[in-house]
C-alpha cells in the first residue's frame, strides 16, 4: 500500500495496532471466561468426589484428624467460590459484549447460577468461611 492509501484505511478503520490490540483483549477475555466455566465444572465435581473417597477410606475420625488429603479437599471450596466470581463475570460480559451466540450464553449463564448456587451451599454447610 502506498502511504495515502494507509492514512485513510487508518482514519476509515482507525489504527490497525489499535484494532488489533482490541481482538487480542476481547479474546482474552473470551478464553478467561470459557476456562473459568470449565475449570469451576471440573473442580466442581473433583471436590464431591474427592470428599466422598476420602470420608469413605478415613472413615469419621478424617474429619477430626484431617489427613493431608483431606486438608487438600478443603481448599477447593475457595477455589470454587474464585472461579464461580470468574464465570459470573464472564457471563455478564458475554451478555453485554455478545461475545458468543445465544445458545452459548445461556449455557454459560447456566453455569454460573450452578456455581453461584453451589458455592452458597458450601457457604451454608461451613466448608467456606467468610
Amino acid at each position: 500500500m502506498t502511504d495515502h492509501s494507509e492514512s485513510i484505511h487508518s482514519q476509515q478503520s482507525g489504527h490497525p495496532a489499535e484494532h488489533i490490540e482490541s481482538d487480542e483483549r476481547t479474546r482474552s477475555l473470551t478464553w478467561l471466561a470459557r476456562v473459568a466455566g470449565v475449570t469451576l465444572s471440573t473442580v466442581s465435581l473433583g471436590f464431591v468426589l474427592l470428599l466422598l473417597v476420602v470420608i469413605e477410606s478415613g472413615g469419621e475420625l478424617t474429619l477430626i484428624t484431617r489427613p493431608f488429603l483431606m486438608q487438600v479437599v478443603l481448599t477447593l471450596p475457595y477455589l470454587i467460590g474464585f472461579l464461580t466470581v470468574g464465570t459470573t463475570a464472564g457471563a455478564v460480559l458475554a451478555w453485554w459484549h455478545r461475545y458468543w451466540s445465544r445458545r452459548v450464553r445461556i449455557h454459560h449463564t447456566l453455569l454460573a447460577v450452578l456455581g453461584l448456587g453451589f458455592s452458597w451451599q458450601l457457604v451454608r454447610l461451613g466448608f467456606i468461611t467468610l
